[in-house]
Order: C-alpha cells, then sequence, then structure tokens
C-alpha cells in the first residue's frame, strides 16, 4: 500500500496491468482515473503495473 500526496496537480492514472483499488475506486487492466488535489492510496492484490502523468492544476 502506498499513499502519494499531490495537493497542487492532477494525475491521471491508468492501471496496465493487474486490478488494483485507487482510493474507494476499483481499477481492472486498462481502466483510468482522473485525480485532482487529491491524495491517492493504491491498493494491488498482487503486483500490478501504473502508468501515472502529473500534471499542474490549472486555476
Amino acid at each position: 500500500m502506498n499513499k502519494i500526496n499531490l495537493r497542487e496537480s492532477k494525475i491521471f492514472l491508468t492501471v496496465c496491468e493487474c486490478n488494483s483499488t485507487i482510493n474507494t475506486v476499483e481499477l481492472s487492466d486498462r481502466d483510468g482515473l482522473e485525480i485532482v488535489e487529491e491524495d491517492i492510496l493504491v491498493k494491488a492484490k498482487k503486483t500490478s503495473h501504473f502508468l501515472i502523468i502529473e500534471m499542474k492544476k490549472q486555476d
């Protein structure tokens, strides 16, 4: 379990392989989500691979 604190950023996260829970959202292979000014809590059910793109939040 990893926690990422990115309060001034937005994140685009895609699960490349495996099932995981990001915060309270269940994601499977190739699912993605956008996270804005929120901590991220990742719970992987087994070894997983993610693509995470961090961008500066625009006002």
